[in-house]
């Protein structure tokens, strides 16, 4: 049985998620890319593995993350390591 996320990866909405995220990560950090950021255990929000708050809570809802929410805190981040960086 999949997850409740999995409409997440259908088309046409995994496209235009993606073209959020490019035109998001055109300004900023995005939590999408970062390399400490985690899926909780019951799949429906990510939390930061140092501790950090996201937008000033303890975690961000899944789908949010989907569609290319920043954090203040992910801006300045040294732990951020943007996937997208280290792939190159």
């Amino acid at each position: 049985m999949g997850m409740t996320t999995d409409f997440l990866f259908d088309e046409p909405l995994a496209s235009q998620l993606e073209a959020m995220r490019a035109l998001a990560r055109a300004k900023r950090r995005i939590i999408y890319d970062c390399a400490v950021a985690r899926v909780t255990d019951d799949g429906q929000d990510v939390i930061c593995t140092k501790g950090n708050q996201l937008r000033g809570r303890p975690s961000v809802n899944l789908r949010a993350v989907f569609r290319g929410v920043a954090s203040s805190t992910c801006q300045q981040c040294p732990d951020h390591d943007s996937r997208r960086e280290n792939d190159n």
